[in-house]
């Protein structure tokens, strides 16, 4: 008897462990999904409201560039130019640009649909959650409504990227449409080829930039990761995403395949490797052989095209952009993502006037282009007395900077600057009072970028300056820097 009762006693504690951690489970995931509504909410208005504004931006300067071609094609021969643009293309990028602002349709996911995995996570978690009100705790603030709204708001961001891609199609035909008039003509004004180069670099940036809006929106953050870690321990969360996922919907994906030896919530690549095996095993026992003999052919093929484009001097990515155009990838990327921090360290011998220095710097970095990078910063001195007999510690001043860099070739770049650095010189020793405490430092030099494999820093950039300045300066400092800067 005393043994039933302390069974059922440790089983009713299991029980009630179990109970404990299922409602704790509950009450985090609420906690998750009401951020995490938001975060969706922000984040997808400002994706929505960034691809407005550079879809308008670029598609009022094909107009205008059209409207230009336009011109200088009438001068020349209004009769065939006529032809061009009978359809009015002009009238045809306001109507793109007034689809793109007004669009708040659901996606309509055609077969050939790009699969973003960030927003099919993220929608199977509204859904799952509408669909299971129990799941959310009676403290949280999400209802059916704001659940809907969420869902609502990826759906319309995404309808606006399905928008913008139509666009760049319009612009790449309306592109091939001119390019096929000029090779049609010889007989035309140099204005006109001017006209269609800018054309072409105008659609390069475009095209970049919606790649970056679809890098920004695919990249999941923390949040998300949490929320899908967290919703996979519920079974029926799993479930719901094997059958209701985007990737389910292409493949086919069985009720019982497993997902718990995966990323939560993702797919991995042996998920898709199997579901792909069963798709070709309909086919056939010799229909994986066909296959992989038809994707050699194609990569065969592939491969000749990029040879041909390569021996008449073109690009296999972009084959029509202008001789001599670099493109500016970073044209394209959020301000954030131009800008780079980074720490570096100079050490100074002591000399008759100063002691043994360590200048610590902060610095941020604006780029320009892929070559070039402007900044400022500022550094604080710490000194550390003359030698090992007569260690002191000291503050010994502070400095204010500008830098540029600019890349010469693979890893070795030109670098130069102008600093204000405050001197704390002792007159007493110095016996010199004409010296300045506040000193101008103007420096040129080389530098040498090695990447690191670290969680924080990006890249370790050492470098040799030459302060050509040093010789006018009272008390003298040392012509010749040495500096060790780190990149996060």
């Amino acid at each position: 008897m005393k043994i039933i009762i302390f069974l059922f006693g440790g089983l009713m504690c299991s029980v009630n462990y179990l109970l404990g951690q299922s409602d704790s489970l509950l009450k985090s995931s609420s906690k998750i999904s009401d951020r995490l509504c938001s975060k969706i909410d922000s984040k997808s208005a400002k994706l929505d409201l960034d691809i407005e504004n550079e879809s308008e931006t670029y598609l009022q300067k094909f107009a205008k560039q059209e409207a230009a071609l336009k011109t200088q094609l009438y001068k020349n021969d209004s009769n065939s130019a006529k032809y061009l643009f009978f359809s009015n293309p002009e009238q045809q990028y306001f109507s793109l640009i007034h689809k793109i602002k007004a669009d708040t349709a659901k996606l309509i996911k055609p077969s050939n649909s790009e699969y973003l995995p960030y927003a099919d996570s993220l929608q199977g978690i509204l859904k799952f959650l509408n669909g299971n009100p129990s799941i959310l705790s009676t403290t949280s603030k999400l209802n059916s409504s704001n659940l809907q709204a969420s869902l609502g708001n990826i759906q319309t961001l995404q309808s606006k990227m399905q928008d913008a891609e139509v666009a760049k199609q319009f612009v790449e035909a309306r592109k091939e449409q001119i390019k096929q008039y000029i090779l049609a003509h010889t007989q035309l004004p140099t204005e006109v080829s001017k006209i269609y180069d800018q054309y072409n670099r105008q659609l390069y940036y475009y095209t970049q930039q919606l790649n970056e809006y679809k890098e920004i929106f695919n990249d999941p953050d923390k949040m998300t990761s949490a929320a899908l870690k967290m919703l996979n321990r519920i079974p029926a969360f799993n479930s719901f995403m094997q059958k209701n996922s985007f990737l389910s919907g292409i493949f086919n994906m069985p009720g019982d395949y497993d997902l718990n030896n995966s990323i939560p919530g993702m797919q991995s690549r042996d998920m898709i490797k199997q579901m792909l095996q069963t798709q070709i095993s309909g086919g056939g026992s010799n229909a994986a052989s066909a296959l992989t003999q038809s994707l050699a052919s194609a990569q065969g093929q592939l491969q000749n095209l990029k040879d041909k484009i390569s021996s008449l001097g073109g690009s296999s990515e972009n084959a029509d952009l202008p001789k001599g155009f670099q493109p500016n990838d970073q044209k394209s990327k959020s301000l954030f993502k131009r800008l780079e921090f980074g720490i570096n360290v100079q050490n100074t011998q002591s000399s008759h006037f100063f002691p043994t220095m360590t200048d610590f710097g902060l610095s941020v970095g604006y780029k320009l282009n892929n070559k070039s990078t402007i900044g400022v910063g500022g550094s604080y001195n710490v000194g550390w007395g003359t030698n090992i007999n007569h260690i002191k510690i000291s503050s010994q001043g502070a400095g204010i900077r500008s830098f540029f860099d600019y890349k010469i070739k693979g890893s070795i770049y030109a670098t130069g600057g102008f600093e204000y650095n405050y001197q704390k010189i002792d007159y007493s020793i110095s016996q010199n009072h004409y010296a300045n405490i506040w000193q101008k430092s103007g420096l040129i030099g080389l530098s040498k970028v090695v990447s690191m494999n670290s969680q924080y820093f990006k890249k370790t950039k050492i470098e040799l300056l030459w302060n050509f300045l040093s010789y006018q300066q009272i008390p003298r400092t040392q012509p010749i820097l040495f500096r060790v800067e780190y990149n996060f």
